[in-house]
């Protein structure tokens, strides 16, 4: 049986010393954490938490808060550091006995210096969701740039810029990657070339890629040939694709094609589209064959796409043939996709013919398909007969049709049942004994089925003995039943007990289930003492629940508290079930409300969701605010997404600004999330 009283949230999980550790640290009111130690361990988990994987150098945690708010400092002794960093590795008022040291070090060797820190692993758990929407001030990235332990932790802080569209940032921290000319320098290289694209500025990615090629890093030969066309160095490009193919990159010889084709060499566009397809890269002929009808080369065009062997290209070619008139030239191309066995086409094409008046062209294709041993198109057949006013042949094909459906083969799929002979006796022997009277033996081959983990009799003879009035042994069988990890005769032991008004037998019943580890019971003790009108005691246990992070009850808790028109008790319930991880019920709260146009309270269920460390219901957040008519508050929610790191959301961010966009694509955004000025 599932126990719905066992789902548990991550503070379940959690050792006690790292719960009190994460609540300390969580209230400034709390004393163990003065504000410049909180400080110093925010920028580590900041680091942390944005790439920094290694140890994280003091100087980089000195320099990151020192630009912070001046009043966190005390004076200016430049030593100010050390105590702060000894008090939380090392000293008394912040140990937690049982819990991890806010900070760690980490030694070079054992007696030698420390070279640098490791927060808490509960604390960047923690961080990874309440700051998982918080982009770090600029000097953050300063001291990042200045004092990260190696190449690879400025690699991983770099693309957390470039994810958060702090391209400026990413740049830089790519470009003093790049100029320390370590192995790790390619990759950068080829990072900046993609960013420069990206932003607009061809001749820059040009450039980073032809250093990452000079260095020997072929790989970044296509992206040198996509820079260079777009920067219009055509023979360039063309020479930047050739290289690239010969070194053994296949996937450029269709960009090349392309390249060729859009400068007029048509003869090499088609030569290399046969080589690119010959290597399984049919996509080009289709591309080529585009290329060509835009220039009114239909001949080419129904050329390539029989190369291209594209349902959606013949689609699209037959379909421009017909709104042009050429029903001969849509019959064609239905015909080239039948032969390679597109019957889809076909039927497509078949269809619009025939809302063109063209009912001959389209009764011929039907046939076709037909001949062609596609039995399912004479359903097709009969109805565009039927349409034309030819009964008689309507009528046979329809006959024809329902032969072929019914000379299908099909196959038995029909499972046979088995019971274990054995425990089925011993049921029946169970019940017999109940009927009789013997209820003590009834209950005895009711154990045995339980012990061999069958629980049902157990919960029958239960039912049984409270229908006849007999509770004590109704509890005791219930009782049985729990002993073997079955608590389900407790509870509907208590259900039965609760709608017949005996509120205090199905408290007891219900207690006996949670002490039973069916913690879920303790909601039917909570919903017996709102009945009693005790709402208090009722609160105790909710709060019980939550500290245990019962998730099932808490959804439970919240639906109640919404039925029963409390919005304050349910979004207290809401939140609870947050704090566990589990966010399902508030996403479907929101959908709820959104549907009602309750937008208030569907943005409310989506920020609560948010905020509990799931950036994917800001895309839910900014569709409200757009129904609401709040298009800043849209572009709000999009700019919290993206400062998640969602990549995704920085293209909605940019459909939202519209027309105003274009400084947002070229240059990005700075640290608080202010398009960036022009720096490129």
């Amino acid at each position: 049986m599932a126990r719905r009283g066992r789902e548990r949230g991550r503070s379940g999980r959690r050792p006690a010393g790292d719960e009190a550790l994460l609540a300390a640290f969580d209230d400034p009111g709390d004393g163990m954490f003065t504000p410049l130690e909180r400080a110093v361990v925010t920028v580590a988990l900041d680091a942390r938490r944005l790439g920094h994987a290694s140890a994280i150098p003091a100087a980089l945690l000195a320099d990151a808060t020192a630009g912070m708010p001046p009043s966190r400092l005390p004076g200016e002794d430049p030593r100010w550091l050390l105590p702060v960093l000894h008090e939380l590795c090392h000293g008394a008022r912040t140990r937690i006995p049982g819990g991890s040291r806010a900070l760690v070090e980490e030694r070079a060797g054992a007696g030698l210096p420390v070279i640098g820190y490791h927060p808490a692993a509960i604390l960047v758990e923690h961080a990874g969701r309440r700051r998982r929407c918080v982009v770090p001030a600029q000097p953050f990235w300063d001291a990042a740039a200045r004092h990260a332990r190696s190449l690879d932790d400025l690699l991983g802080l770099a693309g957390a810029a470039r994810d958060r569209g702090r391209i400026r940032i990413a740049v830089a921290l790519y470009q003093r990657v790049a100029d320390a000319g370590a192995p790790g320098g390619t990759a950068a290289l080829r990072e900046l070339g993609g960013l420069r694209e990206r932003i607009g500025d061809h001749h820059g990615a040009a450039r980073a890629y032809q250093r990452a090629v000079d260095v020997g890093d072929r790989s970044a030969l296509a992206g040198l040939a996509r820079a260079l066309a777009a920067a219009g160095d055509d023979a360039g490009a063309a020479r930047a694709y050739q290289q690239a193919i010969d070194a053994g990159d296949t996937d450029q010889v269709g960009w090349l094609a392309l390249l060729r084709e859009r400068t007029g060499d048509h003869h090499g566009a088609e030569q290399l589209a046969r080589q690119a397809g010959d290597a399984g890269h049919r996509g080009v002929w289709a591309a080529l064959a585009r290329l060509r009808e835009q220039a009114g080369d239909r001949q080419d065009a129904e050329r390539f796409a029989g190369e291209a062997r594209s349902l959606r290209l013949w689609r699209d070619l037959a379909r421009g043939r017909i709104r042009a008139g050429d029903h001969q030239g849509a019959e064609r191309i239905a015909r080239q996709a039948l032969a390679a066995g597109a019957v889809f086409v076909l039927r497509d094409v078949a269809r619009r013919l025939e809302r063109a008046d063209d009912v001959q062209a389209s009764l011929r294709l039907y046939r076709l398909a037909v001949d062609a041993g596609h039995r399912t198109m004479l359903a097709e057949l009969g109805q565009a007969r039927h349409r034309a006013g030819d009964a008689a042949e309507a009528a046979l094909a329809h006959r024809q049709a329902t032969t072929a459906a019914t000379t299908t083969d099909t196959t038995d799929t029909t499972e046979a049942a088995t019971t274990d002979a054995a425990d089925a006796a011993l049921w029946r022997e169970s019940r017999a004994r109940e009927q009789e009277g013997d209820h003590d033996g009834a209950a005895r081959l009711a154990r045995r089925l339980a012990d061999a983990g069958d629980h049902g009799m157990l919960r029958e003879l239960a039912r049984a003995r409270e229908r006849a009035g007999d509770r004590r042994q109704a509890e005791r069988l219930a009782r049985h039943a729990a002993d073997a990890g079955d608590t389900t005769a407790l509870r509907e032991l208590a259900l039965t007990r609760e709608r017949a008004g005996d509120h205090a037998g199905a408290v007891r019943v219900y207690r006996r289930a949670a002490d039973a580890g069916d913690t879920g019971a303790w909601g039917g003790v909570a919903r017996m003492y709102e009945r009693a009108g005790d709402p208090q005691a009722a609160a105790r246990v909710y709060r019980r629940l939550a500290d245990a992070g019962d998730a099932a009850l808490l959804r439970d808790v919240a639906w109640a508290r919404e039925r029963a028109g409390d919005p304050d008790g349910a979004a207290w319930a809401y939140r609870q079930l947050a704090s566990t991880g589990d966010t399902d019920l508030l996403r479907r709260l929101g959908r709820a409300r959104e549907q009602v146009r309750d937008l208030d309270r569907a943005a409310w269920a989506y920020e609560q969701v948010a905020d509990a460390g799931d950036p994917t219901a800001l895309h839910d957040l900014a569709r409200v605010r757009r129904q609401a008519g709040d298009p800043p508050g849209m572009r709000r929610a999009y700019l919290r997404a993206v400062d998640a790191g969602d990549t995704g959301a920085l293209r909605l961010l940019t459909d939202a600004l519209g027309a105003d966009a274009g400084p947002l694509l070229r240059y990005g955004l700075e640290p608080d999330g202010q398009v960036s000025p022009p720096w490129w």
